[in-house]
């Protein structure tokens, strides 16, 4: 016992997790805690999760094992299918493989946006809200579309409604 607690607590440590009818979920990071009676693992620095096709990285991890779920904050970034959303903060749902990122911005060619919510609600849909989108791929784009609410179908399309194009920083067209 002595020796896996020197394993977890003083290297940098993997665990795995498997949820019910669902591919493990790995875990890694500088320091892992795990708490029997509330079967949640909090994990701090460059912290790595994994499950089939997704990747988040963060800061700090707190992970409910019951519940499939991820509370990440600090530095997160998820990629999964060749997009990525990166955030200050995001609970993630690794069997639904649905969550809520804070303060985010989100890359999926040919789309590029930030907003003060990003939600994905589907597999190939994410919405977008109090944000833009956009084409180009700098970091301050030289046109945008900024909208209160943008749904993002991954790989089609992007719809949104009333919409204020912006060039630079001057608005030039509402829609």
């Amino acid at each position: 016992s002595l020796i896996i607690f020197f394993i977890l607590f003083f290297c940098c440590a993997t665990i795995s997790f498997a949820a019910e009818e669902a591919s493990p979920v790995e875990i890694n990071g500088d320091q892992v805690e795990y708490s029997v009676t509330d079967n949640i693992v909090t994990v701090t620095g460059n912290v790595i999760v994994k499950r089939t096709g997704v990747t988040l990285s963060c800061d700090r991890l707190e992970f409910d094992r019951t519940q499939n779920v991820g509370i990440a904050e600090g530095n997160v970034v998820l990629v999964r299918d060749g997009s990525q959303l990166t955030g200050d903060k995001m609970i993630y749902n690794f069997t639904t493989l649905k969550g809520d990122f804070i303060e985010a911005k989100i890359t999926s060619d040919p789309f590029y946006g930030a907003g003060k919510t990003i939600t994905k609600v589907g597999e190939k849909h994410i919405i977008l809200k109090d944000g833009y989108i956009t084409t180009c791929d700098l970091d301050h784009p030289h046109f945008k579309l900024k909208s209160s609410k943008v749904d993002i179908y991954l790989g089609d399309k992007a719809v949104a409604r009333n919409v204020t194009m912006v060039f630079g920083k001057v608005p030039v067209l509402f829609l």
